[in-house]
């Protein structure tokens, strides 16, 4: 969420969005009802009351707005303790800065208090002009009048005043911000030996003993999860859609009166060869590739089986299948390709074509051009649509019928011979494998996986589309593997990991022979990597932050201490030189590091101002039943 926010933080979409954030927090926590006698009262902060319905209107607005925002959150993260604590502190907080404001004579003016309103994006209609009937609009999502928002918004900008006054001496100089460019910016280069595990395995030799041992230690990696079967009842639209009649006359009247729900693109029929390719290749590489495509085209065009061709030679995710690519209209594929495959005609095979995977040779085995499907060809798919509909309006009576057999004693079988359904069984799976075969949420997994042997649900269980009952027919404990059947698993284990010891052994040894100077022996194994800076991994040897940092604080020429873990093996490197940051690229960016800079200053500036104000401020929790 934050990431797609950060992409896209100039749209109109986004602005609008923020907007309707801090709308949602304003009228949240901009209570404006602290010490109103003979209400019941939370809490006091030094001696000024919150209202208990104050706070219960924060809860439920910042609730329903964090619902709108995160759909996905499961509404007992909103219902705990501590999100009602934090609900009831931000009001604390809120009052304290009003207050803080007041004492240092910050006011909002009326014309202030208009201009700020009116910059609000979802305030402001196409043309970005405020715009009263969508304000009004705005306020009503919130159950708010303009008097009391207008009232609430002027604290936020009053507050937003008081965090301008507090971090103005925050702002950054251009010293500060080039020090700080300078350091994000620099970059490094390495030189390096690698010791790689696997070019040790023959030398690792494994006992009978150590195999017992390494299995004795880790018996929980080994252990065979519980099983169980189920026989399961499903009520989806598609499932009963197959006890549901649909006439033809039903799907004729249908494809009549709707006759633009059936009109097909052009579309191709195709069968491809691909010898891959990096788009950056050089040209030797690529006539490379060019020829031996050729050659297969060759093969294929003096009328050996493009298929099996293309099992032999192609490197496309589709070859096992013979290249088939089935069925695709325009727009389905990369352009080039697109192109080639709709210039050819039916039975042919295109010259070679070139894309950003590689080069490709395609077969068009079949055409279908562009028109209105015939009421056969399609009759199959529109009889289940509308099976589908009449059983979904029938879904929940055949639920509840269900139900109720169930609950009086009736098994599954018996109540799919009573309703005329079809009662089906899974094999013996694990809790983990149920949840991903009916899309199960975890809990109702949970509860269905913990049946005793023969019961079924009380209640049906949510699936996608629909509903499911199931009884468990048999269960399977969770079971130890015996040793010889994991044997290989576990001497892979302990080889690799004496590989990896022995590796790092050697470079040890390497690091230690090179500080004292005896560097003859390992000169022609030095690679240097490209270079890098601070953040992300680095290039061939992947993300090791603990390696980037203590290359950063080495000098140039030593040699680091210990050797790192990459994923191309255990490595001993040293710092071969420092890259610092482009002075051009400076003056480029310069206004937009003194910015950020400032504003970060101004926000620990201004976090530890609260920090501070909180913790001088005196609150009583009046009402601490109603948090818990």
């Amino acid at each position: 969420m934050l990431d797609l926010l950060r992409q896209n933080a100039s749209s109109w979409v986004i602005k609008a969005l923020f907007t309707i954030i801090i709308l949602a927090f304003i009228l949240a926590f901009g209570m404006g009802g602290m010490g109103r006698k003979g209400d019941p009262v939370i809490a006091y902060v030094d001696g000024d009351s919150i209202l208990i319905r104050d706070y219960e209107t924060a809860l439920q607005r910042t609730t329903e707005q964090m619902h709108r925002q995160f759909p996905d959150t499961p509404p007992d993260q909103l219902d705990t303790p501590e999100f009602r604590r934090q609900v009831l502190d931000n009001i604390v907080v809120r009052h304290l800065l009003l207050r803080e404001a007041q004492k240092h004579g910050l006011t909002v003016t009326d014309a202030e208090l208009r201009a700020g309103i009116a910059t609000l994006p979802a305030f402001q209609n196409e043309q970005h002009q405020f715009d009263q009937d969508r304000y009004r609009a705005a306020l009503a999502q919130f159950r708010e009048t303009p008097a009391s928002f207008e009232s609430q918004f002027r604290d936020s900008l009053l507050n937003q005043k008081l965090r301008d006054y507090i971090g103005k001496p925050a702002e950054m100089t251009e010293a500060a911000a080039r020090a700080q460019y300078d350091w994000a910016r620099e970059k490094v280069r390495i030189e390096y030996l690698a010791f790689q595990p696997q070019d040790y395995l023959p030398k690792v030799q494994v006992s009978e003993e150590e195999i017992q041992a390494y299995y004795d230690a880790n018996k929980s990696r080994f252990m065979q999860p519980a099983t169980a079967t189920f026989k399961y009842l499903l009520f989806t639209p598609a499932e009963l859609a197959k006890f549901v009649a649909v006439t033809d006359d039903e799907a004729k009247a249908y494809y009549d009166a709707n006759p633009d729900a059936f009109t097909q693109q052009e579309q191709v029929k195709a069968r491809h060869i691909l010898i891959s390719l990096p788009q950056d290749a050089d040209k030797a590489a690529v006539a490379s590739a060019e020829k031996r495509i050729r050659s297969v085209l060759a093969k294929a065009r003096a009328g050996q089986d493009f298929a099996a061709l293309a099992k032999q030679y192609s490197d496309g995710p589709s070859a096992p299948n013979g290249g088939d690519l089935g069925w695709f209209g325009k727009g389905a594929m990369v352009e080039a390709f697109e192109k080639a495959a709709f210039a050819t005609k039916k039975g042919d095979i295109s010259d070679p074509v070139r894309t950003r995977f590689g080069w490709h040779i395609i077969k068009v085995e079949d055409r279908r051009d562009p028109g209105r499907e015939t009421f056969q060809s399609i009759k199959d798919q529109i009889v289940q649509k509308l099976a589908e509909e009449k059983a979904e309006d029938s879904l929940s009576d055949r639920l509840d019928h269900a139900i109720d057999l169930v609950a009086s004693g009736m098994s599954l079988a018996e109540a799919a011979d009573e309703l005329g359904v079809a009662v089906r069984s899974t094999e013996a799976v694990p809790q983990q494998a149920l949840q991903q075969t009916f899309g199960l949420n975890p809990e109702a997994t949970k509860t269905l996986f913990a049946l005793p042997k023969g019961e079924s649900t009380k209640l049906p269980l949510a699936v996608q589309d629909g509903y499911m009952l199931a009884q468990k027919v048999e269960e399977t404990p969770e079971t130890l593997i015996p040793l010889e059947a994991v044997n290989p698993t576990v001497t892979n284990v302990l080889k690799h990991q004496g590989a990896e010891k022995l590796a790092r052994q050697d470079a040890e040894k390497a690091i230690a022979d090179l500080k004292a100077g005896k560097d003859k022996a390992y000169r022609m194994h030095l690679k240097a990597s490209e270079p890098f800076g601070r953040q992300g991994g680095i290039p061939e040897l992947g993300a090791n932050a603990q390696l980037v940092n203590a290359v950063f604080q080495a000098k140039p020429g030593e040699w680091l201490e210990a050797p790192f873990d990459t994923q191309i093996g255990v490595i001993a490197a040293r710092l071969e030189a420092r890259i610092p940051a482009s002075e051009e690229e400076w003056d480029q960016v310069k206004s937009y590091w003194i910015a950020q800079g400032s504003q970060m200053r101004e926000n620990e500036l201004f976090q530890a101002y609260v920090q501070d104000v909180r913790s001088k401020a005196e609150v009583e929790i009046a009402r601490p039943d109603v948090l818990n």
